[in-house]
């Protein structure tokens, strides 16, 4: 993973864009924890192949899902297309 080698923990930071390619719920749950600290109102989270993808409300979906319940964050979807959803935490 390289988030570690990028952010390290503590780091006082804030993420605007993050580009997830995970594939897998757990990859991407283990990502969106990471970046927890980092991630803001407004922050843009990309994952590629959200929908159209074999097992898709299982992978990344289930994800961005957990993540925002565990955290209490409503997600506002701002671009989606055949395979990629851009999506950013709101204002309720």
């Amino acid at each position: 993973m390289l988030l570690p080698r990028c952010i390290s923990k503590g780091h006082k930071t804030t993420v605007t864009l993050s580009h997830i390619n995970s594939d897998l719920h757990t990859n991407g749950i283990h990502a969106l924890t990471y970046l927890d600290e980092y991630i803001v109102e407004g922050t843009r989270i990309f994952l590629d192949e959200y929908l159209v993808y074999p097992g898709w409300p299982k992978l990344e979906h289930n994800a961005l899902i957990e993540y925002s319940n565990l955290n209490d964050i409503t997600l506002r979807y701002t671009a989606v297309d055949e395979q990629k959803v851009c999506s950013h935490p709101g204002e309720n």
